[in-house]
């Protein structure tokens, strides 16, 4: 099990950061293990926090993940100075505010995070991380010899043990990190302003299988935007931080076509907005300028989708079985 994590975001403005603070400082006044992370290390929600027992993690700072990049880099062949212009992009800045979750304690601590703008980018990062580690741990001497020979040859660069054993264990954490952003305990949590950015920002955060809980600040009138998801005040929202745990994306049996349904909420009204492209391993969701890609398990590997269908907020893709010959 790992730590609950609720992903507090909203458009610039909006009042993200405090409503992050608030939710921190009441679950550690319940006496609740409390870690704040921030998008933005100057202003966030951990120099808002009030209690002392809310610990904040440096999520901007250098770490030996970065030595083990630079390593990466110079393994396949090209010069490891790349890293450190791409170290300040904000891509670079969410990895290492996802990899400072905290992955040994339990669901009894809660990380909440303040995403700022970046809660799309976020929850894209936590869902497809651990299937891009894998692929770069299954990097060894073999495919060096096949892809790059004379790379191979020359030098001796070949990925060493250690290098491939940090990247195994990266894989193996990626996966906690990607259950506790994902995963049914957790959830994000909107805080609106303008109608249009708020609605983006949900679907960027729904295309990831990140459970949108409700929506701060979004009068009725709006309601149409997001189906399904619950419009809340600022007190309900950190009051009700006891959210019942949701399986955000749900796989079943569907006896009828002896075939599989993908089902997951989606908080986007109009279908014509998404597209689904599907591959053999996976199934890429995009929509109003957001993109996700799903890794696949392996029952749905042998599969091929057949349909599918947004209706009220909730995504349904039904898959068939590959026949062989087919």
């Amino acid at each position: 099990m790992s730590a609950r994590v609720l992903l507090v975001t909203g458009p610039g403005g909006a009042g993200s950061s405090t409503t992050a603070a608030r939710l921190a400082d009441h679950l550690a006044g319940e006496g609740r293990a409390v870690t704040v992370l921030d998008a933005d290390p100057y202003d966030g929600a951990a120099a808002r926090c009030r209690r002392s027992s809310v610990l904040t993690a440096a999520a901007h700072r250098t770490t030996k993940d970065d030595e083990a990049a630079r390593r990466l880099v110079e393994t396949l062949g090209d010069s490891a100075d790349l890293i450190d212009p791409l170290r300040h992009t904000s891509t670079a800045s969410c990895l290492r505010l996802l990899w400072s979750i905290p992955v040994e304690v339990g669901p009894e601590h809660t990380v909440v995070i303040d995403a700022g703008t970046h809660g799309p980018e976020l929850a894209r990062l936590a869902r497809t991380l651990p299937g891009t580690l894998l692929r770069l741990s299954r990097v060894g001497t073999g495919w060096l010899r096949t892809a790059r020979p004379l790379l191979a040859a020359v030098g001796g660069r070949r990925p060493g043990p250690a290098l491939l054993t940090h990247l195994q264990d990266g894989v193996q954490r990626a996966r906690v990190i990607r259950n506790a952003v994902c995963g049914g305990s957790g959830g994000a949590l909107l805080v609106a302003s303008d109608p249009g950015k708020t609605a983006r920002l949900a679907v960027g955060v729904g295309l990831s299988g990140v459970h949108v809980r409700g929506v701060i600040g979004w009068d009725d009138a709006k309601s149409d935007l997001l189906p399904g998801v619950q419009r809340l005040a600022a007190d309900q929202a950190i009051n009700g931080a006891d959210w019942e745990p949701e399986l955000p994306l749900r796989i079943s049996a569907d006896p009828e076509t002896e075939g599989y349904r993908l089902r997951m909420p989606l908080p986007l009204s109009d279908f014509r907005d998404l597209k689904l492209r599907w591959s053999e391993h996976s199934l890429m969701l995009s929509a109003c300028g957001h993109q996700s890609l799903l890794e696949l398990p392996s029952a749905l590997q042998r599969c091929h989708p057949s349909g599918a269908r947004l209706r009220d907020g909730m995504l349904d893709v039904a898959f068939r079985p590959t026949r062989a010959g087919a």
